[in-house]
């Protein structure tokens, strides 16, 4: 889960939620785009592997399956997979999305881990993404300063 507690300076919101996802974790494309705007193919993404993943940055919306039956609330921080997606590239946020049973130390490096995950261990092919500000509290958030390139 995402807190309220980030500043970010640089976002996207030209690719597509590809699948149900909490927020405050690494989205990857899976899909190479084609032409531009935000109606493209392009789709973002918590892959398995983060080798040779093209990190986009931090989702910053719940992605859900809606029942379009329902009217949508639009005041919360979720969209329906298919719709655009909020994505965070640089600044720092606060965070729980850390692989379980990593424990990262202030000023240690950030990567991406599977499923989308902050670690402190690189694993082969995955990217640096930033840097841990602080280790986990008492509830598993870390705040993580973001430098992703786009």
């Amino acid at each position: 889960m995402l807190k309220p507690d980030r500043n970010l300076t640089q976002w996207v919101f030209n690719y597509k939620a590809g699948a149900v996802g909490e927020m405050g974790g690494l989205v990857s494309s899976s899909t190479a785009a084609s032409g531009v705007g935000a109606n493209g193919p392009a789709t973002a993404s918590y892959l398995a592997n983060p080798s040779g993943a093209f990190v986009l940055g931090v989702q910053l919306d719940n992605v859900v399956v809606l029942d379009e039956r329902i009217d949508r609330n639009r005041y919360k921080e979720s969209v329906a997979v298919g719709d655009q997606v909020s994505i965070g590239s640089e600044g720092w946020v606060v965070t729980d999305r850390v692989y379980p049973g990593v424990t990262p130390a202030a000023g240690a490096s950030a990567y991406l881990g599977a499923s989308g995950y902050f670690t402190n261990v690189q694993a082969t092919g995955a990217p640096k993404l930033g840097r841990f500000e602080t280790s986990k509290d008492e509830s598993g958030y870390v705040k993580v300063s973001l430098n992703i390139p786009l």
